[in-house]
């Protein structure tokens, strides 16, 4: 959506236009659901947000605000026009503020662009750094932060960034990666599990492998078909480099939500083994999917130098006793990066 925004010579070069378009999709999603709900004056102001007339949107935009019109979307629309005309640290406070009404990934995303566009790069690489702790697969967060940590002098974390925002699409982020990263010196390493055999033995029955990440399923052989009983999965997150364990534990948390009913989240250790931070924990529910399968999973996380690992037990049972638990948690403090 905001592609143009990743090449550090527009954000940093104050005479560059500053995407019309995307924000003008942005704005889509928060128009009111009902026209006669809207007060007259922000009426005007977007139908000249529309037409591009920026500068005088944002007066019109004040208006209604100084008229009591205090609410995130005029808040957030006029940073939108003072973004594109004026003054990008006056938009960022509109951002503030419309993030004091309403929590907003796209509030803060753009109070970032704002931040490195005004060459606050420190403000904008925390900002982006809090929204991809929230959402690991932000390719453009990611190449954003990218030109910022170039910028500031800090090439290695620069060139994580835009390699792992390339790796997801960004092609943009692709093209800056090439010119200002060495991206052959990539560093090869693997996850190793000692998968417990008491059960008996496992075997591979998938695998993905692409730019972005790395995915093996693994199944007791005794099993046959889609009827498992226990599954096991080894996931590389390729180029994720500054991922936090505990965030990954939010967004898998996060993502199980949407899957399952009332998925409880447990947290069975945490460390730091050879600089790498790691956490184990597990997510239990009676419901699951479209046909309400009980299931219950045990992970473990691990920071790596080339990628963010992620591996799971899981187990077709609402939840999971203590002797496995404890089983697993050994076997995952166990598990070892070896380069390769």
């Amino acid at each position: 959506m905001y592609s143009v925004l990743y090449h550090v010579f527009l954000i940093l070069d104050s005479s560059s236009h500053f995407l019309p378009m995307p924000l003008l999709l942005l704005l889509l999603a928060f128009l009111p659901m009902h026209a006669q709900n809207t007060d007259s004056l922000e009426t005007a102001a977007l139908k000249l947000h529309y037409s591009m007339k920026y500068a005088e949107a944002a007066e019109l935009y004040t208006k209604a605000i100084d008229g009591g019109k205090r609410t995130f979307n005029t808040y957030f629309n006029r940073g939108a026009c003072l973004a594109e005309c004026c003054d990008p640290m006056k938009a960022a406070e509109d951002f503030t503020r419309a993030m004091e009404l309403q929590q907003s990934d796209s509030a803060l995303y753009m109070r970032a662009v704002c931040y490195v566009k005004a060459t606050e790069l420190t403000k904008g690489v925390t900002d982006l750094t809090v929204l991809l702790e929230r959402n690991l697969m932000f390719p453009h967060a990611l190449a954003l932060r990218g030109q910022a940590y170039y910028a500031l002098g800090a090439r290695a974390d620069a060139c994580a960034d835009l390699a792992r925002a390339a790796a997801m699409g960004d092609v943009q982020a692709a093209a800056l990666a090439q010119e200002r990263c060495d991206t052959a010196a990539a560093v090869t390493e693997g996850v190793v599990i000692d998968w417990p055999q008491d059960n008996g033995p496992w075997k591979q029955v998938d695998s993905r492998d692409d730019s972005t990440m790395s995915v093996v399923v693994l199944r007791r052989e005794r099993e046959i078909g889609k009827n498992w009983t226990e599954l096991g999965m080894m996931t590389s997150m390729k180029r994720v480099y500054r991922a936090h364990p505990d965030s990954a534990m939010k967004v898998i948390h996060a993502e199980a939500r949407k899957q399952a009913v009332d998925p409880r989240l447990t947290l069975l250790d945490r460390g730091v083994t050879d600089e790498r931070p790691w956490v184990i924990f597990s997510i239990e529910s009676a419901s699951w999917g479209e046909d309400h399968h009980a299931e219950s999973q045990i992970y473990y996380v691990v920071q790596g130098k080339a990628a963010l690992y992620i591996v799971h037990r899981d187990v077709r049972r609402a939840t999971l006793n203590p002797r496995e638990v404890k089983q697993w948690v050994k076997v995952f403090r166990t598990a070892t990066i070896k380069q390769r």
